[in-house]
């Protein structure tokens, strides 16, 4: 059985408080995680990665935009355009990218636990943090949708950063646990799939990896468990 580690204090506060805004998340595995992993999962809306960092209790770094970080005017400007897509008024929408705002710059300088994900040639330090993540024994977790749809449950494009990291770490000698997750509609339930070794997809290209990936984290992943 994998040893819980003790986690940092601040994340620990950050959780505990954290929970009193998002509900009690319920984990089904289809095994026991005796091992880190890469973790695939939907983002299923904005709580989607709350869910996992205030209910999984496992030590784990997770991909997020550098957007939210970088700084408070950024931070600020992106959460606005994600509230107005998920339907929020103009008013609602500033004021509450003025709060989580102030969040993000709290949990950069506080909590860790955060690689930061580049859409330009920083992306090369994004591979590097998670890699040196995973060789600390944390599990890496990452949301393959497009950040344009993270406010839907369905991942309707999957970017493909995931194969990239578990391609770069094979080459490196490291052949990496993938386990694929699905965040239900409600965020209640998370499904998560068995550990696989990278290395037994190396017959499939990277077209038909993500379609499998997409696959079973859409569909298949909750009507397994359900069965």
């Amino acid at each position: 059985m994998r040893d819980k580690p003790k986690l940092p204090f601040m994340y620990r506060f950050l959780r505990i408080f954290g929970r009193f805004k998002v509900h009690k998340t319920k984990f089904h595995f289809k095994e026991e995680l005796k091992e880190n992993a890469i973790i695939i999962c939907n983002h299923n809306n904005s709580l989607g990665p709350l869910n996992w960092i205030f209910y999984f209790n496992h030590e784990s770094d997770y991909w997020s935009d550098y957007r939210y970080y970088e700084s408070i005017e950024l931070s600020r400007e992106t959460c606005y355009n994600d509230f107005i897509n998920y339907g929020d008024g103009k008013r609602k929408a500033k004021l509450k990218a003025k709060i989580s705002a102030r969040c993000f710059s709290y949990a950069k300088n506080k909590a860790g636990h955060i690689i930061y994900v580049y859409n330009d040639m920083r992306f090369i330090l994004t591979i590097k943090q998670s890699i040196k993540s995973y060789k600390e024994d944390k599990f890496v977790i990452l949301f393959a949708d497009d950040p344009s749809n993270v406010h839907t449950n369905e991942i309707k494009t999957f970017m493909p950063g995931a194969i990239y990291l578990a391609k770069t770490m094979l080459n490196e000698g490291i052949d990496p646990n993938i386990v694929l997750a699905h965040i239900d509609k409600k965020g209640k339930n998370i499904y998560v799939d068995k550990p696989v070794k990278f290395s037994t997809y190396n017959n499939l290209s990277d077209e038909e990896l993500i379609n499998l990936f997409k696959d079973r984290i859409n569909n298949k992943l909750e009507e397994e468990f359900k069965k």
